[in-house]
């Protein structure tokens, strides 16, 4: 991410609350609608930017998006699971 590139709106964690209901959505659904995930580890408060479409070529298109935040690893302190949480922003 570039300095000064703002990104869109967020909607909530992908927390399968059900209230914008992401944790239904594939990543190819999600890669369809042209939104990408943003990453966030509440430890190290490091920031990443996921492509769904990319996400879908190694992980399969049918995957929900809940399963990849589940299984994601913070590539700056190590953290997993509840310490990391995953919004849909646009593009």
């Amino acid at each position: 991410m570039s300095p000064g590139r703002r990104l869109g709106h967020s909607s909530p964690p992908l927390s399968g609350t059900g209230r914008d209901d992401l944790s239904a959505r594939s990543l190819s659904q999600l890669a369809a609608a042209r939104v990408s995930l943003m990453a966030y580890c509440r430890r190290c408060k490091h920031r990443a930017l996921l492509y769904p479409a990319a996400l879908a070529e190694k992980l399969g298109p049918e995957r929900k998006a809940t399963e990849v935040a589940r299984r994601l690893t913070c590539s700056e302190c190590g953290a997993r699971g509840e310490t990391l949480r995953v919004t849909e922003v646009e593009r």
